[in-house]
């Protein structure tokens, strides 16, 4: 599994209102929107995008 603190490459698979569902080599993850930026996000789409 992966350790706190890891890098991952990850594809977006879905996008929400509350975050981005993320796949990664071993694992499925959501990234939650306050975990993007330390400034108030108020779209997520503005980050990322699905197959990205």
């Amino acid at each position: 599994m992966y350790e706190k603190g890891n890098k991952v490459i990850v594809k977006i698979t879905n996008i929400t209102s509350y975050g981005a569902f993320c796949r990664a080599e071993r694992a499925d993850g959501l990234i939650h929107i306050s975990e993007v930026s330390d400034y108030f996000v108020r779209d997520i789409r503005d980050f990322f995008d699905v197959g990205s």
